[in-house]
């Protein structure tokens, strides 16, 4: 994946106060140092810095040649969420029920985790959650607890993701109830001789995605090509290949 990053925003911003000319002239052999650095040989550049006030170009460098933004469209997400929401805001995650808990702390119905899109709600905060339901008074529950994460309504990829990436951790698919950053670690162990089934195990465990282990155990000078995947279009982990005796593979 390609990634692309802000190129010296201080410095910018520094020169921002300036007089445009005077911050015309400086910026020039400022940036062009920084894109003409060593890293960056081979690599395609392109930047822009524009006056907010006036739209005045103040450099450019290649700033026509289309580029992956990547992460940089991060900074216009995070920069609206502050002047609409305000740096106060927090996101909720909610507890309802079918009804009050009656004399006894019995709740007859379910409960409902409803999502607020807290991306980083914790294991160890639903354990708080529900140490807080306890002290409410709460002792039983006949129903079910469901989790709701119907607030996002665009599905579970981001627009653009590229099909063959969704394994990798920074693909997580999207909810407004997530924990644990959406991600899942598996740990793959060989068995105890060659020719054993692969033992394979979920940090934080769970029974939500079921894992289909194909993998096998090889003997010590085996190749090693044991891959953990997820098909784009269903909900499970994939283990593949071969993974010898005294390797392990975390992923």
């Amino acid at each position: 994946m390609m990634t692309f990053r802000p190129i010296c925003l201080a410095v910018v911003l520094l020169l921002a106060f300036l007089a445009p000319a005077r911050a015309q002239d400086a910026l020039a052999p400022v940036l062009d140092k920084i894109l003409d650095a060593p890293g960056l040989k081979g690599g395609v550049t392109g930047a822009i810095v524009c006056r907010v006030d006036t739209g005045q170009v103040l450099y450019a460098h290649d700033a026509d040649t289309r580029l992956i933004p990547a992460s940089n469209r991060k900074l216009f997400t995070s920069a609206a969420a502050l002047e609409v929401l305000g740096d106060g805001f927090q996101i909720h995650t909610r507890v309802l029920a079918d009804a009050k808990p009656d004399a006894v702390g019995t709740v007859h119905g379910s409960l409902y985790l409803h999502g607020g899109g807290d991306g980083l709600l914790s294991p160890d905060d639903l354990d708080a959650l529900a140490r807080t339901l306890a002290q409410m008074g709460i002792k039983r529950v006949e129903g079910n607890v469901v989790g709701d994460g119907g607030l996002f309504t665009d599905g579970p990829y981001g627009f653009g993701w590229e099909w063959d990436d969704f394994s990798d951790e920074e693909f997580p698919q999207i909810s407004a109830l997530e924990v644990n950053e959406g991600v899942l670690g598996v740990h793959v162990a060989p068995g105890k001789s060659a020719g054993d089934p692969v033992i394979v195990t979920l940090t934080p465990p769970t029974d939500y995605l079921p894992v289909s282990a194909a993998a096998t155990t090889g003997a010590k000078d085996a190749p090693n090509d044991c891959t953990v995947s997820r098909p784009w279009d269903k909900n499970y982990f994939r283990v593949t290949g071969t993974l010898p005796l005294g390797a392990v593979l975390d992923q």
